[in-house]
């Protein structure tokens, strides 16, 4: 035979052996997944029939008024009465500034877009060191004043309040740098 014929016949077998060996590795399928038809559902739970009385309530929406109200729900300062207020006069003796004490006005709360009043808090000092600030929020609490401590991002924060007028807040301040000789500032109180 000749030598080119020979080597012709010994690469087709050695191919189709390769073949052989390597058709089943290749093609192969692997275990067919089977997907049970079945299903198992549990039986229905036995649920009883919970009757809920309603509730009676004694107390009526008229039962008490305190007179008229703003879009908010605060009350409404009315007026004085003229002819009381006429009755009133110094001819008869009443001195209308030491009779009528001092009134505070009283701010209302700003409301924020939650629907919450916007309240402030006085800042007494910034510590790195936690051991410090409760230290001072002790010192202060003996004093008499609310006060607390915020930590965040490794620096704890000594406040007092919170206070519901920028005004309270800044008489509170004048209070706590009497006593304590602290300046402190005003922050927005953040719940």
């Amino acid at each position: 035979m000749k030598q080119s014929l020979r080597q012709r016949l010994v690469g087709a077998v050695v191919v189709v052996a390769l073949g052989a060996i390597l058709w089943p590795i290749i093609f192969d399928e692997g275990p067919s997944r089977v997907i049970s038809k079945k299903s198992i559902i549990p039986p229905q739970p036995a649920i009883q029939h919970v009757v809920i009385e309603p509730i009676h309530n004694p107390v009526t929406e008229t039962t008490a008024d305190f007179g008229p109200r703003d879009e908010q729900g605060l009350p409404v300062l009315e007026e004085p009465d003229q002819e009381v207020m006429a009755e009133l006069t110094p001819e008869q003796g009443i001195n209308h500034k030491q009779a009528s004490p001092e009134v505070n006005v009283v701010e209302s709360p700003s409301i924020n877009e939650q629907g919450l009043p916007e309240a402030w808090s006085i800042q007494i000092g910034a510590f790195s060191n936690q051991t410090n600030a409760l230290n001072l929020v002790d010192r202060l609490k003996q004093a008499g004043f609310k006060a607390y401590m915020r930590e965040s991002q490794g620096i704890a924060r000594v406040l007092v309040g919170p206070k519901l007028s920028k005004r309270a807040a800044s008489d509170e301040m004048a209070l706590i740098r009497d006593q304590f000789q602290m300046q402190g500032r005003l922050v927005r109180y953040a719940p």
